[in-house]
């Protein structure tokens, strides 16, 4: 992850002078910030020397003159703009020419709520144009460096998560960052005085019930059950699950089943076959089963049709649970 480089950096004394921080991960991204205000500004004078503003109440030729204010008793201010992907075209133009070349005691961080993990249109014309512009997507955390990113969240919380619950957690609830920071820190509410956060602990508070129909679910869409699809879909609506958290749920367990498949290939069975996905060893004959069920074709396909939804229910252009029958519909022929 690019920013832990960049955090590296700062704590040399080499900040950027200018920061474009996108892409969907939001508790990441917001986390950043914070460090950076942190190891940037004087505790005393914070409020003096930083200022923060939204992209779509910004005068652009008042922000031009902000990035160019000195500092009050401090090397140097922030100018923080969040929402800045609404910013007008004359706005990144006028910082284009503000900030070339940037001033040294000025940092300016431009925060955009993006869906997309790249740069686009004004932005990234803005970050290629700007001297010494660092650009630093925010991805989704694939689930090897969020088993790792939530066990160092525990330290930083006084406990200690063992690497197989992180790899549990990480199974029950995908590698979305506020949603694992939020359920770790019910974990360490529970857990009270101890100092470590067990399998067992983690299957106990998240959900017993969750976690077997999740994967029932799989079962039935892998088996073109549609009957049992349905209804086991609207048991884990009626559980809490959003929507959108289902269709990445299973998502997930279709890529699982491509790595299953390819594990099959290679000779692995069961535990050892678990162990490879990265997932407890219980899962292993199940996803055993659901893979040798399924077809590479058919998983691949599904997939598409998975990404195609994910796309229409982000954009609100459908019914989140109506657009998650249908998909049920298509995967189940």
């Amino acid at each position: 992850m690019r920013h832990l480089a960049e955090l590296s950096r700062l704590d040399r004394g080499q900040p950027a002078p200018v920061y474009v921080l996108y892409g969907p991960e939001v508790l990441l991204k917001e986390r950043f910030v914070q460090t950076l205000l942190a190891r940037l500004l004087p505790p005393g004078l914070r409020d003096l020397n930083l200022e923060v503003l939204h992209g779509d109440a910004t005068d652009p030729g008042d922000l031009a003159l902000r990035c160019r204010t000195l500092p009050v008793l401090a090397p140097r201010r922030v100018v923080l703009i969040r929402g800045a992907e609404r910013l007008p075209a004359s706005a990144w133009s006028a910082l284009e020419t503000s900030l070339t070349p940037p001033p040294e005691s000025t940092c300016l961080l431009l925060l955009l709520a993006t869906e997309r993990d790249r740069l686009e249109g004004p932005p990234k014309r803005f970050a290629e144009t700007v001297p010494d512009t660092v650009a630093l997507a925010f991805a989704p955390l694939r689930e090897g460096e969020a088993r790792t990113w939530l066990r160092e969240e525990a330290r930083r919380l006084g406990k200690r998560l063992t690497p197989e619950a992180a790899g549990l957690l990480v199974s029950l609830l995908g590698p979305d960052a506020q949603r694992l920071a939020a359920e770790l820190e019910k974990l360490t509410l529970f857990i009270g005085e101890g100092e470590q956060v067990e399998a067992e602990t983690v299957e106990a508070l998240v959900g017993e019930e969750r976690v077997r129909r999740i994967f029932e679910l799989a079962d039935a869409v892998a088996s073109r059950d549609l009957q049992a699809a349905l209804h086991l879909s609207r048991r884990l609506l009626a559980l809490g699950e959003s929507p959108l958290a289902l269709l990445g749920m299973l998502a997930r367990q279709l890529r699982l089943l491509l790595r299953a498949q390819e594990g099959l290939a290679a000779g692995k069975r069961g535990a050892d076959l678990a162990r490879g996905l990265g997932v407890q060893a219980f899962l292993g004959p199940r996803l055993e089963a659901q893979a040798r069920q399924a077809s590479a074709a058919w998983v691949e396909a599904g997939l598409k049709r998975l990404a195609r939804l994910d796309a229409e229910l982000k954009g609100g252009r459908r019914d989140e649970t109506l657009s998650l029958d249908l998909a049920y519909l298509d995967l189940c022929r």
